[in-house]
């Protein structure tokens, strides 16, 4: 049964912006099995034949949270496929994102005349034996600075620029159909009491994105993970 999976009667609106929905619901791996993508009238796609068993359960919550976030906008499709580097194909004139950890999936969703860019991200914090692994892929010296502010842990700060450049990458590839590294956005301010971030490109991604353009984020944090949301108005 899907509902040992999924706890279809848990979903959660998080309300974060009027522009666009966002949606959450829990998911449990171990009660996964493969007929669920045809019980939850979800398309199964060839691309995860041959994935392991974790990765077509993320994927199958994350589309259905997606295909449930659609539905609350008044629209309803057959798939929402994944188009080149595993991007999701929203439906025309839709801006969207979706995230998971191994137990919750999200998914945002707007009109994309009210909300021209839209990434979400949702991370489970880093732990600290692997901070000084990561940590000089992620930031460099001016954003450790800005992080320093915060008065978080190191793990806690990492974590938190890893998911906004996340969040940046997912709103801009859509846009620019190109890869682009952790050091080609730099974190310029952080919020604590407004619950906000600045990010800035440090190199020309396309025509309309050139180095320094400015993008403003949100993020909510627990003592278990992390959520950012980086999106522009239309």
């Amino acid at each position: 049964m899907s509902g040992s999976f999924l706890n279809l009667d848990g979903i959660v609106k998080i309300e974060i912006a009027k522009e666009f929905l966002v949606y959450q619901c829990n998911f449990d791996i171990n009660s996964y099995y493969p007929e669920l993508f045809q019980e939850l009238s979800i398309n199964f796609p060839q691309s995860l034949s041959k994935a392991v068993k974790k990765r077509q359960a993320e994927y199958l919550a994350g589309r259905y949270i997606a295909h449930y976030t659609l539905k609350q906008l008044g629209i309803d499709v057959f798939d929402i496929p994944s188009g080149k580097g595993r991007s999701p194909c929203w439906p025309n004139k839709i801006s969207g994102s979706i995230t998971h950890t191994n137990k919750k999936a999200l998914s945002a969703a707007g009109h994309s005349n009210h909300c021209e860019l839209l990434g979400l991200d949702l991370e489970v914090w880093i732990k600290p034996h692997t901070v000084s692994e990561i940590k000089q892929l992620i930031i460099n010296d001016k954003e450790q600075l800005v992080l320093s502010t915060l008065g978080w842990t190191n793990e806690q700060s990492l974590t938190l620029a890893f998911s906004a450049k996340e969040s940046l990458f997912k709103a801009l590839y859509p846009k620019v159909q190109k890869y682009f590294n952790f050091n080609d956005a730099r974190i310029t301010s952080i919020s604590l009491e407004n619950h906000t971030f600045t990010i800035e490109l440090e190199k020309d991604l396309s025509f309309d994105f050139p180095r320094s353009t400015e993008f403003k984020g949100q993020f909510l944090a627990n003592e278990a993970e992390i959520l950012t949301v980086l999106y522009r108005k239309a």
